[in-house]
């Protein structure tokens, strides 16, 4: 059994009171809240051109970046292949689709075939400056397979067409503009009304890395029929592309 001791009326009545402002908000007044928002509001005002100019930079660095951004074209040719496997009844292919998909691939992406691509164009050739205007700029590429890697810049000087090796600054070749240039395994001719009044830079690669670099960049799918086949390729130069997917085409016919 339990005894508590009773106080008086004082103690229960200080009691409630002590609890009483914990137990209940005091609601904000309208006034007050209008009050904050005022004071928000002159805040920003006082920096609206902080707000402004933030608001520009954000808008230049849009436009900037869709003017730098470099267009791309994708050129593709379809191939159909016939199959050497005996037909079923009804005339449909005895061969697994995706078997026979997966063999010709291995054909396409080959050394056999892509070297056919790489030494006509002279993919071994990469510019490095003015990307997407390999076309317009070079008529004619041509590079031996064992040409020895190198960086160069070509550059048309009081009339002449200027070579130069690019890390000691050598000028190899000094030759009208409408002349081939040849040296260290390669030639290049500029393309007509082509001038370059700044340095253009390019390097030469070994043949094996032009291969590999354009087998990455091939994209072969198989096409809606078992035997038809789709090779894409991607670059801002159209005409390049374009040169490319033909050539891998031919390369594939011709093996």
């Amino acid at each position: 059994m339990s005894i508590q001791k009773y106080e008086g009326p004082g103690a229960l009545t200080r009691e409630r009171h002590d609890f009483e402002p914990s137990r209940f908000e005091v609601p904000a007044s309208p006034r007050s809240s209008r009050g904050d928002l005022t004071q928000y509001l002159r805040a920003v005002l006082r920096r609206w051109w902080l707000i402004i100019g933030m608001g520009l930079i954000a808008w230049a660095g849009a436009w900037w970046s869709e003017q730098g951004e470099i267009p791309r074209y994708t050129a593709k040719a379809l191939l159909q292949h016939q199959s050497d496997a005996p037909l079923l009844p009804g005339g449909i292919p005895g061969s697994g689709g995706r078997e026979d998909f997966a063999s010709h691939l291995e054909i396409i992406r080959s050394r056999s075939v892509l070297n056919q691509v790489t030494e006509p164009l002279g993919l071994q050739l990469n510019v490095v400056d003015r990307i997407g205007e390999r076309s317009r700029l070079l008529d004619f590429v041509e590079v031996r397979p064992a040409a020895p890697r190198g960086f160069y810049s070509l550059q048309t000087v009081d009339g002449e067409l200027v070579l130069r090796a690019k890390a000691s600054g050598e000028i190899l070749q000094k030759l009208a503009p409408s002349d081939t240039v040849e040296a260290r395994g390669f030639r290049v001719r500029l393309a007509e009304g082509a001038v370059l009044p700044e340095p253009v830079r390019f390097s030469i690669v070994d043949a094996d890395r032009a291969s590999d670099r354009l087998q990455r960049r091939l994209r072969i799918e198989q096409g809606f029929g078992r035997d038809l086949i789709w090779i894409r390729f991607t670059d801002p130069d159209p005409r390049h592309a374009a040169a490319v997917v033909n050539g891998v085409a031919k390369g594939y016919q011709r093996y």
